[in-house]
């Protein structure tokens, strides 16, 4: 979480990959959607009291995209949506506090910060653009590098078996409510 910023009222994610014949034993929710789930988490210390979601099995008999609208405890409002049947992959994120708005480019590694308050930004009058460039680096070789280090070097993970516990609830939860929307 950023200091100062407080949770963010409202969040939205696109996670979307081309269909790739592996992982099919799983849904798109724990193969996806589960990472933007883990940031929502992470970036709101709250947890889902309400979650809708929508899916559909395109390919696979399982859900290959989904859309899930969630209200956590602490008013937050995100809206995740995650595919593995597009021809362009995206993963975004926009994140929306009272007063700023940030825009993630997780392929790009950009992030955009824009401010109320004296403008420089085309069109938007009393809004300034911040640019920050992300670090280039492999994600899963990250993880999997933090995982060696807690093992060998007895260091802490970033992502602890609670925090892990927490965001695999919130997938179930979609999971739950995807697989209702099916049903039907």
């Amino acid at each position: 979480r950023q200091a100062g910023f407080g949770a963010p009222r409202y969040l939205e994610a696109e996670r979307l990959a081309p269909f790739k014949p592996r992982s099919l034993d799983i849904d798109v929710i724990m193969d996806l959607m589960i990472h933007d789930l883990d940031l929502t988490l992470l970036l709101t210390g709250a947890e889902p009291v309400d979650v809708r979601a929508v899916g559909v099995a395109a390919v696979t008999d399982k859900a290959d995209m989904a859309t899930a609208w969630m209200t956590l405890n602490n008013g937050t409002v995100a809206n995740l949506a995650a595919s593995r049947v597009v021809r362009e992959p995206a993963r975004r994120m926009r994140i929306f506090w009272q007063d700023r708005y940030a825009s993630v480019d997780f392929l790009n590694n950009t992030l955009h910060i824009y401010h109320r308050g004296a403008g420089t930004v085309p069109g938007i009058p009393g809004v300034r653009d911040e640019v920050v460039d992300l670090p280039k680096r492999d994600a899963l070789a990250a993880e999997i590098e933090d995982f060696l280090n807690a093992i060998v070097a007895h260091r802490p993970v970033f992502c602890d078996g609670i925090a892990g516990r927490r965001v695999l609830a919130a997938a179930l939860q979609v999971r739950v409510a995807v697989e209702a929307f099916l049903q039907h």
